[in-house]
Parts: structure tokens; C-alpha cells; sequence
């Protein structure tokens, strides 16, 4: 089948014309940049028709043939030159006609010939081709009788060169045609040599002449394996197509290593290489021989201040798994969590807004905010615990918490749900926060108990009371309570309860509050089934409960009047002066259906309202506006 030439052409005309490059090497470029494979002999045909075949002796002229020398002659012969594009049919072994030692010698170790000039009778060879010799012994000097011969190691004159880090000759050997995929005994490629020896300059030669940028040596390392603290020479082998995910005969790719290295190298090193790999197309989650991803490796390191944070996120950006587990069962989030304490997750720590990023994002992938951190407490607990104990300001990122609280499902709830209510309530800072009743609320609806005690017998309500004078925030959470069945008369060990504390620090606010849900509650048990609450455990004021399920205020007030002993004269007034109001402005909204369907309701009701009205302020006790409203509305009608 005929080669279609055209597409080469520019590029052979370049390098054989204007470059003036042995033909040998031009075809191995071409080689190597196309992949377009001919004979030398079609080469030269091809230059042919196209006009670019040069002579073939115009750079070493070839020198006069000579007659054998004749033992009556009395001159010694100069010997001939080879043809740089015939060299190789010379072997090791070969000599030159005549026995001039001063033309040339032979380096064992080597296996290079080297030529200098000799010193010529008048006799000799004549001046114009002494002249041509000493032009051309630079390059003739490294002229290799079998330039691709291995020594014991398996190394060529290639191999040696690179390891001495000698560009020059390196680049002379490669001019003259040294094959660049030879492999030594270790099956080290000169390319593998060029990245030990730490010299990009002469890795970017060797890549030029066509050098196979993905061969493997006895470990199936490829290069690029073991240019882990070279960043340049990385990125000289990426340019030129190395596979960032070659594996090794463990699994392993260059990821997996450079992640593998030892930590007492600096490790910011260590992780701003990874992430050049993995932006030059490494797969973070490429399991090796022991079925662990670069991505664990890197979340199960020692963790500092040293980017490593950066590097995670770097990760999970580029595609890391959150899934793929260690084959202990560790998943990637619970890596992430248990690092050692103070170096590990820590919303003191450092980075805390890549910290909270990292979060999200494992988050975002169905990661469960009851995952157990280093000291085995969950991470919701954690972080709550922690959020305002650390309050710096500019650092706090209140929405992520609000995000945990939406992600709980109500088995979570179970299991934290008693302790994550306590911290909502218990921390003073926590009530500052902006939509707390919120948090307390989801948690009230996946079913976590509103009136667990803890070791005191304190429920949530009577801590909550704790606070009702010092702070403003805490209606939300208050409502959430009740709403949900938080008990206002259930007591602690020491025989309080929430309302008495509220009543005793005088927060009348908090105390109708209590009383009005409870009354509420009180008059739904008139209608319900449901068996009243123990009294022994959750009544203190036995003539509360009589008060609120009174049908007439006369009854009604007369039962407010009667209080408990245990609690103090200011205690017992602003009890007393609460409840009286709550049931005054009940009864007021009652009176519309008490007097319904009797002659002269109207009148019978606004006397009914005044009544109340005139009660409550002679003992000074203010009802709500929409009380006034409606004895004016009735003295209208």
C-alpha cells in the first residue's frame, strides 16, 4: 500500500533541510511525533522526487582511494575516514586501513573511538584534507564504533552520560543516533536515568528524540514514578503525554506515592505536588493492590497547619469519593473525622472556613452528622459544643450548624437528640443566636423527649427557666417546648419546678407564657380521653388545675387567690398575678359563647367583661389591648 508522504513533508524539510539532521534521526522524529513508519531506503527515494536529497558525503568528504601501501614505498598511508551515515556497519573490533596510531584510540570502557589530528611529513596527506579533519573532530571524537553496546549493569554510552548529568554528550550520542529506549538490566530507560538524575534539561533532550515517556523498569514504574520532588521535571513529562494514573506493580500510581511519602518531608511539598498530579488528570480514586485510593492516603496522613485542608478540598473538587472505604470500612468522612486531636477536626483549628467547606461537601454527598469524631463523640455534639465555646469573631459560620440540624433524620435524633437539646438550652451563648427555637423545634419533631431529665431531674423547660431573666431570646424555644409537651409544673430533685423558677425571677413574660399553654391543655383534657397527668410528679398548685377548667371567672379567681407554700411572698404575687391575668383574658374571649342564644346577651356579656376588667385592675394586674377593645366594641352595639 502506498504511504501518503504529504502530511510529513513540511516537517521532514524542516528537520533534513533547514535543521540539517542526519536522516537516521529525522525518521526517528517522525517516528515518535506521528507514529509514520518507512524504510530508510523509502526515505531516501521520497527526498528524491522531492528534491531535498543531500549529498551524501558533504559534510565528511570521502577521501581518495588508496592502493594497499607497498613495502617499497617508504610512506605511510593516511587512513580513510568512515561515512557518518554508514557507521554502523563498523563493529567494536574494527580498525582502519594502515597502522598510524596517531589517528585514533580505542576506550574499552567506553566503547568510543576518538580521532585527533596527526602530526604530517610534507610527504602526507595533503593540506586541504588536513583541514577537513580538523573541522569535523569534535564530533568525530565521540563517534562510537557500536554507540547502543550495554555494558554489565546493561547500560549504553546513553545511559552513562545521563547519569553524569553531561548535556553535551548526551546530546552528541543522541545527534549520532543512540537508540533512547534501551533498558539496562533493571529495565531503567536513559529517560528513567534523566529524572534520577534530577535534570530536566535533560529530560526535555531525551523527550525530543522520541523517548517512550511511559516506560516501565522492573517495578513497572514509569518515569514519572520517580519524579515525585520535581515539579519541573512532573511537568516535563505531562507536557509530553505521561499517563498520570500509570500503576506500578503494587497498584500504585505517582499519586499514591507522593502521598505515601515520608512526613518529616516538608509536607507542603508534599501536598502542592499532589495536586499538580491531580490537576495533570491523576484519579484521586484509583484503588491499588491494597484496595486504598490516593484520596484515602491523603485523609489518613498526620494533619497540620500545612495545606492539607487545601489538598482535601482540592480533591473532592477534582471528583475524590466520598464512598470508596478503606477495607477496614472507614469511609472517607470518618477518616477526616478521626484524626488525632488538636491536628485533626477542631472548630478552633485552623482554616475554619475550608474546614466548614469540606463539611458541606461531605455533607452534600449523604455523610451523617452523627459520624463519630477522634474522641468518639458524634459530630453534630462537637460542633454545637464548640461553635460558641470558640467564638472568634468573623469565624463563626452559624448557617453550617442550622444545616446539620436540617440534615438529622430521626434515628440520628434518638441517639443525640436528649444531649443535643441540653447544649441548645444549657449554653448561654446558644440562646443568643438567631433561630435557635428553630433548631429545638426539628429536633422536638423527630420525637426527642421535651421533658428528659438529666442527672439533676433538670428537663429542658426548668434550664430554659434558669435563664428567662437575663435573656430576651428565648420565646422561641420556650413556644417550641410547650408546643411540643414540655411540662411547666414537673419537678427536679430538689422538688422545683419551671414555672415557680420563672415566678421566683420575677419573668412574668416567660410565666403567663407557661401558664397560658398549660391552661390551654388543662381545658382540651375536659373533651379528652387521655388520663391526667400524674399529680404527684407534675402538679404543684393543685387549684391551678380547678381555675383552669372553671366554666364561671367568679370560681375562676377565687381558686387563683389560693397558692402554693413553696414559694417566697414575690414569688407567690407574681404567680398569682399571672395566672389571675390568664384567666381573665380567657374568660373575656369565653363570654360571647357563655351568653349565646339568651335575651339581652349583649348587655349580660359587656357586664360580664367589665366585671373582669374591674378585677383585674383593682389589683393593678394590665390585661392585653384587645381586651379594652372588646368592652368598647360591646358598649357600641
Amino acid at each position: 500500500m502506498t504511504k501518503d508522504w504529504e502530511p510529513q513533508k513540511d516537517e521532514i524539510r524542516r528537520l533534513y533541510v533547514l535543521e540539517k539532521k542526519p536522516l537516521a534521526e529525522v525518521i526517528r522524529v517522525i517516528e515518535g511525533k506521528s507514529g509514520f513508519i518507512a524504510s530508510e531506503r523509502s526515505y531516501r527515494d521520497q527526498l528524491k522526487k522531492w528534491g531535498y536529497m543531500k549529498n551524501r558525503t558533504q559534510n565528511f568528504p570521502k577521501p581518495k582511494k588508496r592502493r594497499h601501501p607497498s613495502t617499497q614505498s617508504g610512506r605511510r598511508p593516511v587512513p580513510s575516514l568512515p561515512n557518518l551515515e554508514e557507521h554502523e556497519m563498523l563493529q567494536s573490533g574494527a580498525s582502519f586501513p594502515g597502522s598510524q596510531p596517531a589517528f585514533s584510540t580505542f576506550d574499552t570502557s567506553h566503547n568510543t573511538l576518538h580521532f585527533v589530528t596527526p602530526h604530517l611529513s610534507s610527504s602526507g596527506v595533503p593540506e586541504s584534507q588536513i583541514n577537513s579533519l580538523n573541522q569535523d573532530t569534535q564530533v568525530l571524537g565521540l563517534f562510537q564504533l557500536d554507540q547502543n553496546a550495554q555494558d554489565e549493569q546493561g547500560r549504553t554510552q546513553l545511559h552513562r552520560a545521563v547519569l553524569d548529568r553531561d548535556i553535551e554528550q548526551v546530546r552528541l550520542l543522541l545527534n549520532a543516533g543512540a537508540a533512547v529506549d534501551i533498558r539496562d538490566h533493571t529495565s531503567n530507560t536513559p529517560l528513567h536515568n534523566a529524572v534520577t538524575a534530577e535534570s530536566v534539561e535533560i529530560v526535555l533532550l531525551i523527550l525530543r528524540f522520541g523517548a517512550d515517556v511511559d516506560a516501565r523498569n522492573r517495578q513497572g514504574r514509569a518515569p514519572l514514578h520517580l519524579a515525585l520532588s520535581q515539579p519541573c521535571v512532573i511537568n516535563a513529562l505531562v507536557d509530553n503525554g505521561a499517563d498520570a494514573s500509570l500503576q506500578d506493580e503494587k497498584g500504585d500510581t505517582p499519586l499514591h506515592l507522593v502521598l505515601s511519602t515520608d512526613s518529616s518531608r516538608d509536607p507542603s511539598t508534599i501536598y502542592s505536588t499532589a495536586v499538580m498530579l491531580l490537576k495533570s488528570g491523576a484519579d484521586p480514586n484509583k484503588e491499588n493492590n491494597a484496595e486504598v485510593t490516593p484520596f484515602l492516603k491523603l485523609l489518613d496522613r498526620p494533619h497540620g497547619p500545612d495545606g492539607v485542608r487545601s489538598a482535601i478540598y482540592s480533591f473532592l473538587e477534582a471528583g475524590g469519593s466520598t464512598e470508596q472505604a478503606l477495607p477496614d470500612g472507614r469511609t472517607p468522612f470518618q477518616i477526616f473525622l478521626s484524626r488525632s486531636h488538636g491536628c485533626g477536626f477542631n472548630i478552633g483549628g485552623f482554616d475554619l472556613r475550608l474546614e466548614n467547606s469540606i463539611l458541606r461537601h461531605f455533607l452534600g454527598k449523604g455523610a451523617s452528622v452523627v459520624t463519630l469524631v477522634s474522641d468518639e463523640e458524634p459530630l453534630i455534639l462537637r460542633y454545637c459544643r464548640q461553635l460558641h465555646a470558640l467564638h472568634y469573631p468573623g469565624t463563626i459560620d452559624e448557617t453550617l450548624v442550622k444545616e446539620f440540624f436540617k440534615r438529622i433524620t430521626t434515628d440520628e435524633a434518638k441517639k443525640v437528640g436528649n444531649s443535643l437539646l441540653s447544649i441548645l438550652i444549657e449554653e448561654y451563648k446558644w440562646q443568643k443566636m438567631e433561630g435557635v427555637g428553630k433548631l429545638v423545634q426539628i429536633l422536638l419533631r423527630h420525637g426527642v423527649n421535651p421533658n428528659h431529665e438529666n442527672l439533676k431531674g433538670e428537663t429542658p423547660l426548668i434550664l430554659l427557666s434558669e435563664r428567662a431573666q437575663s435573656l430576651l431570646g428565648i420565646a422561641d424555644t420556650l413556644a417550641s417546648l410547650l408546643e411540643h409537651g414540655a411540662d411547666p409544673w414537673q419537678r427536679d430533685y430538689s422538688g422545683t419546678c419551671a414555672l415557680f423558677r420563672v415566678a421566683e425571677d420575677k419573668s412574668e413574660k416567660s410565666c403567663r407564657t407557661m401558664l397560658e399553654e398549660d391552661f390551654q391543655r388543662q381545658r382540651s383534657a375536659l373533651t379528652s380521653e387521655t388520663e391526667p397527668r400524674d399529680p404527684t410528679r407534675s402538679q404543684l398548685w393543685d387549684e391551678w388545675q380547678e381555675a383552669a377548667q372553671a366554666e364561671d371567672w367568679g370560681v375562676a379567681k377565687q381558686l387563683a387567690l389560693l397558692q402554693s407554700e413553696d414559694l417566697s411572698e414575690e414569688g407567690k404575687k407574681t404567680l398569682r398575678d399571672c395566672a389571675f391575668r390568664v384567666l381573665a383574658e380567657n374568660h373575656i374571649r369565653f363570654a360571647k359563647d357563655k351568653f349565646h342564644g339568651e335575651a339581652a346577651s349583649t348587655e349580660l356579656r359587656r357586664k360580664y367583661v367589665a366585671g373582669i376588667m374591674r378585677d383585674c385592675r383593682e389589683r393593678e394586674i394590665t390585661l392585653d389591648d384587645s381586651c379594652t377593645d372588646c368592652l368598647v366594641e360591646l358598649c357600641l352595639e
